[in-house]
């Protein structure tokens, strides 16, 4: 009786494993692990790998999962690989499925599942390298961009980075979003403040580590010094220094105990407290600084009443005007500023109005150059913007070019429109042509002939 029940308990089992293996995809699929928010690690598991349909799968029904040794719920089908699985970017089948690179290994390779696509590995389960971790025995990850081994596997894929060491890499939650660290809680740099024992705050941007924890992050930087860093609120809003308040300096002003006002964003600190910033810059003055009127718009200069240059104008007592945005100052007050650019001469400089507009210019009328055309008495037209002047007057703009001549420069009629020549009609050239006597052809723009007139260009 005894050896009959031993017969049917191994007919049951054969059978059971020629069900399982006849009709279970032997593809491995390694179904990555993960850790949780909260820090806690949900175990990697494995699977059996899509198939053309999902008649092979482990979780259909008539089928039984051969890790778990648990039957299957999901009603089979015929659907494809693209209609189940969309959106990945690999699946294997039988069909695609490859041998263990070991040799004398007929297993098929293990496939890790990644979520959003399956990586295959170069080794079956039973030769696919371990964990590094001496502790485990789960096989290595595969990079995600890659087909070689990780380290580690899932679980110890956050290895502390110190050499010889295996603990998980501890989560640092000091900043304004939790990031796991590379080192374990025993070889995290601890807070440099001598009393304080918290870890080090790592950076939000690399896997370094700042000098302090969270709580001592504004600490002086002055060498040795613990004590927090001010902040300063003279500002439009407040901002946060670099130096405790023993350490911070102070204005410059004679008698004032203020703190010196800092530069934006807290980079190095001004002269002068907020009240005493427009002190005067002139050496051992403590007087405060003009604000110039004279302008369309205040001012603020560099200089007190006592050390403000004076307009150069040798019967004008007034303050030199400043350059825009207070930058050094001009020569002139706002009064005499357009005066005569003539050595010595302290005449207001004449305004020309022989053009569309008037224009400032740079002398007086005294020393403003003379129309060349030897008839003329006018003053020689300025150029625009007041920066120098041409050889004649607005009248004789259009003299002939040839030297010693006076006429005016012809206007050619020959083209499509009127063009301005720069030559008299007596120096004009004449066509080359034998017994021609028209002009020369014009080049556009009127400063060049060519050898014939129109008539014989060709």
């Amino acid at each position: 009786m005894k050896l009959k029940k031993i017969l049917v308990t191994s007919i049951l089992v054969f059978v059971t494993i020629f069900i399982v293996k006849s009709q279970t995809n032997p593809n491995h699929v390694r179904v990555r692990g993960y850790y949780q928010d909260d820090g806690t690690y949900v175990q990697s598991y494995y699977t059996t790998a899509p198939l053309s349909a999902n008649k092979g799968n482990g979780l259909v029904k008539k089928n039984v999962n051969p890790y778990t040794r648990q039957p299957g719920w999901v009603e089979p089908d015929n659907r494809t690989l693209k209609n189940v699985y969309s959106g990945w970017s690999a699946n294997f089948n039988n069909k695609d499925a490859k041998i263990c690179s070991n040799v004398d290994c007929n297993e098929y390779r293990l496939v890790y599942n990644y979520g959003y696509m399956y990586k295959s590995s170069s080794h079956c389960i039973l030769h696919t390298m371990k964990c590094a971790n001496p502790s485990c025995n789960e096989p290595k990850m595969i990079h995600n961009y890659g087909s070689s081994y990780a380290d580690f596997c899932e679980e110890h894929e956050y290895t502390c980075k110190n050499k010889t060491c295996y603990r998980i890499a501890r989560v640092d939650d000091s900043g304004y979003k939790k990031k796991r660290t590379e080192y374990c809680g025993v070889h995290t740099p601890k807070c440099y403040n001598p009393s304080c024992f918290e870890y080090a705050q790592a950076n939000s941007y690399d896997a370094n580590y700042q000098k302090y924890c969270k709580n001592h992050k504004f600490t002086c930087s002055y060498s040795k010094c613990f004590n927090m860093a001010r902040i300063d609120d003279s500002g439009y809003k407040r901002e946060q220094t670099k130096y405790c308040e023993i350490h911070t300096p102070k204005c410059n002003y004679k008698f004032c105990l203020d703190y010196a006002q800092i530069n934006h964003f807290g980079s190095g600190y001004q002269e002068y407290c907020k009240a005493h910033k427009h002190t005067c810059e002139y050496k051992d003055c403590d007087n405060m600084a003009r604000v110039d009127t004279s302008g369309y718009k205040d001012e603020q200069t560099s200089f007190c009443e006592g050390h403000t240059p004076v307009c150069v104008n040798p019967s004008c007592s007034k303050y030199a005007q400043i350059n825009y945005f207070g930058s050094g100052y001009a020569k002139y007050c706002s009064d005499h500023r357009h005066t005569c650019k003539t050595i010595n001469c302290h005449k207001i400089a004449r305004i020309d109005n022989s053009g569309y507009s008037g224009e400032q210019t740079d002398y007086c009328k005294e020393h403003s150059p003379k129309c060349e055309n030897l008839s003329c008495s006018n003053y020689s037209q300025v150029n625009y913007f007041g920066s120098g002047y041409q050889k004649y007057c607005k009248e004789h703009l259009h003299t002939c070019k040839v030297e010693t001549c006076s006429n005016k420069s012809r206007i050619d009629n020959s083209g499509t429109k009127s063009v301005q020549t720069v030559y008299c009609k007596e120096h004009t050239p004449v066509c080359g042509f034998q017994n021609c006597q028209e002009y020369s052809k014009l080049i556009p723009y009127g400063k060049m002939y060519m050898k014939y007139c129109g008539a014989h260009i060709k």
